[in-house]
């Protein structure tokens, strides 16, 4: 098969090679069009309203982009 090669070479480098072509296919896949947004503030404790009301804004502010995307589509 592969000539000039010592043994343990030959056994590292065909597994090798079969990860790599399962990792190209793999990183080829159509990617969802999702976009993740993470918010950091307090939910809890003396500072929990405002760190909820950032989140509500945060939700608020998806739902209208959301509405918007949809509209031009």
């Amino acid at each position: 098969m592969i000539k000039g090669l010592s043994g343990s070479v030959k056994m590292i480098s065909i597994p090798l090679i079969i990860l790599s072509i399962c990792l190209l296919f793999w990183g080829c896949q159509k990617k969802k069009d999702v976009i993740k947004i993470g918010i950091a503030g307090p939910i809890t404790g003396d500072q929990a309203k405002m760190g909820m009301d950032f989140k509500n804004g945060v939700l608020l502010a998806v739902e209208e982009w959301n509405s918007m995307v949809l509209l031009e589509r």
